[in-house]
């Protein structure tokens, strides 16, 4: 996002966590990751609107991994606390990647519940 941005968001009252990186973009633009393109359906060069939401603290996941590779770990649900902590939302229909000792871990996220 562009610096201006910064300025403005910092003069809200925004809840964290935030998914920004950084503030380098040129104005009126923004640089997404390729795998939040994909997720939203995004093209190259397609316009999009930013908006700030609070969304509610979620007390429950139900995730179905691509392959049983995940649940063959020697703690998948420690690996899964540690590396969900890093997405500010799930959303149900999404496929997330996770990361964990050089392997991929493809999961569908079927239902979630919140406070």
């Amino acid at each position: 996002m562009p610096l201006s941005a910064l300025d403005r968001l910092s003069k809200m009252n925004i809840q964290y966590p935030m998914i920004m990186m950084e503030f380098s973009s040129e104005e009126g633009e923004i640089i997404l990751s390729n795998w939040m393109m994909e997720n939203l359906k995004l093209e190259k060069g397609e316009n999009v609107v930013i908006k700030n939401v609070s969304l509610p603290n979620g007390t429950f996941a139900k995730l179905q991994p691509h392959k049983k590779d995940l649940i063959e770990l020697s703690n998948p649900k420690v690996v899964l606390e540690k590396r969900l902590s890093g997405f500010s939302c799930l959303t149900v229909g999404d496929t997330i990647l996770i990361m964990y000792g050089g392997n991929l871990f493809w999961i569908d996220v079927l239902e979630t519940k919140q406070l």
